[in-house]
C-alpha cells in the first residue's frame, strides 16, 4: 500500500516537472543563453586587462595558491559558511527581484553576472597556467557549480516569469485571484532551489577545496 501511494507521489511529482519545463521551456532557453552569454564576456574581458592588472591579479592569486597548499587556507567549515552565505544571498536577492517588474532587469543582470564571473576566472587561470589552470579551475569551481548554476538558472526563470505574470495581470487587469497561486509556486521552488544551494555550498567546502589543493600541489608546486 505504501508502495502505491510512494508511486502515485512519485508519478504527480513528475508529471508536474514536465509540465513546468514544456511550459516555460523557451525562459529556460533564454536564461541558458544568458549565462553563456556572461560565460563567454567574461573570458573576453580578462583577455582585455593591461599587464599591470594581470600582473596585480596573478600575485593575489598566487599568494593564496601558497597558502592552499601550506594548509593555510580557511577550514572547511569557514569555506562552507561562507558559500552557504553566498549562494542565499543570491537566491534570495532573485526571489526579491522577481516580485517586481522592475526586478525583472535585475534577474537578468545576476544571471549575466554569474556567467561573468566563471568565464573570468576560467579564462584567468588558462591564461596563467595554461592546461594546469583549466584542471586546478574545474576541480576548484566545477563541482559546486553543477548544483549551484541550474538552481539559480531555475531560480531566475521562476523569477522573469513571476515578473511577466504581474505585467500580464496588470494590463489585463483580471486573473488576480491566480496570482497568489503564482508567487506560492514561486516561493515553494525558491525555497527547494534555497536547499540545493546550500548542499552546493558543503560541496565546494568539502570536495572542491581539497581537489582544488591536490590540484595545485601536483601540477604547479
Amino acid at each position: 500500500m505504501l508502495d502505491k501511494e510512494g508511486a502515485e507521489v512519485k508519478s504527480r511529482w513528475r508529471q508536474a516537472a514536465d509540465l513546468h519545463l514544456q511550459t516555460r521551456s523557451g525562459l529556460y532557453r533564454f536564461v541558458a543563453v544568458l549565462f553563456l552569454v556572461g560565460v563567454f564576456f567574461g573570458a573576453i574581458i580578462e583577455g582585455s586587462l593591461g599587464p599591470s592588472q594581470k600582473q596585480l591579479l596573478a600575485d593575489e592569486v598566487g599568494s593564496f595558491l601558497t597558502m592552499l597548499t601550506a594548509g593555510q587556507g580557511a577550514a572547511p567549515g569557514d569555506v562552507v559558511r561562507h558559500a552557504a552565505a553566498v549562494n542565499l544571498r543570491w537566491v534570495a536577492f532573485i526571489w526579491i527581484f522577481g516580485l517586481s517588474i522592475i526586478g525583472l532587469p535585475l534577474i537578468v543582470g545576476m544571471v549575466f553576472l554569474k556567467g561573468f564571473v566563471i568565464g573570468f576566472s576560467v579564462a584567468f587561470f588558462v591564461e596563467k597556467y595554461a592546461w594546469p589552470g583549466f584542471v586546478i579551475s574545474m576541480a576548484g569551481m566545477l563541482p559546486q557549480n553543477l548544483l549551484t548554476v541550474p538552481a539559480l538558472m531555475a531560480c531566475a526563470t521562476a523569477g522573469i516569469a513571476f515578473s511577466l505574470e504581474l505585467i500580464r495581470v496588470g494590463f489585463a487587469r483580471q486573473g488576480r485571484g491566480q496570482l497568489a497561486d503564482h508567487l506560492r509556486g514561486y516561493s515553494l521552488l525558491v525555497m527547494m532551489m534555497a536547499g540545493v544551494a546550500l548542499v552546493a555550498a558543503g560541496v565546494e567546502g568539502l570536495v572542491s577545496a581539497r581537489l582544488m589543493t591536490l590540484a595545485v600541489s601536483r601540477l604547479i608546486h
